[in-house]
């Protein structure tokens, strides 16, 4: 169909087109495609869907959850900083260690910007390297840093440690006298 009814748009082939121009949609309409020779019976191609059926959608995204596997994991504390790197003491968690057994010196930048705040000596934090899938299926090594953030003590509690620590001072100065 070259002409609609109302004249506004030309069909060729499968495709719909607006004419805004008669001359360029005659020109268009009175082109010749190129002759092809073929050998064999031509088969129109078969029009094929671009997305999977709405099932297939569903299971995936319910099997497919985000995930991160460790592969080595240390808990250490911080026991130096300077202006671009963070030092720390670390026990390994896979091999089971009970003390310290490596001294690390990790970049600051390392440490993720939500975190920062917790960096301070003797800081405790568990540092992982491990795998990390997305939902979408893509799998990266990554290497995550997390403080351990101690509950806070009460002001009740730290009054009644303050005056047991005055009870103590006046225990241990009266000897000295």
């Amino acid at each position: 169909m070259l002409r609609s009814p109302e004249g506004a748009w030309k069909f060729f082939g499968d495709y719909k087109l607006p004419v805004q121009d008669k001359y360029v949609a005659t020109a268009i309409a009175e082109s010749k495609p190129p002759s092809v020779t073929t050998s064999g019976t031509v088969q129109k191609p078969t029009r094929i869907d671009a997305l999977p059926p709405p099932q297939l959608i569903e299971i995936n995204q319910k099997s497919q959850r985000a995930s991160f596997y460790a592969i080595q994991e240390w808990e250490g504390y911080v026991s130096g900083i300077d202006k671009d790197y963070m030092y720390a003491d670390l026990i390994d968690l896979v091999t089971g260690e009970s003390t310290p057994g490596t001294t690390a010196k990790i970049p600051l930048e390392e440490i993720p910007e939500s975190e920062f705040k917790w960096v301070a000596l003797g800081s405790i934090f568990r540092w992982s390297i491990g795998y990390r899938r997305s939902t979408a299926g893509q799998k990266d090594r990554v290497s995550r840093i997390r403080f351990r953030l101690l509950k806070g003590r009460s002001r009740s509690e730290v009054a009644v440690i303050e005056r047991r620590t005055d009870e103590l001072a006046d225990y241990f100065t009266r000897f000295e006298e």
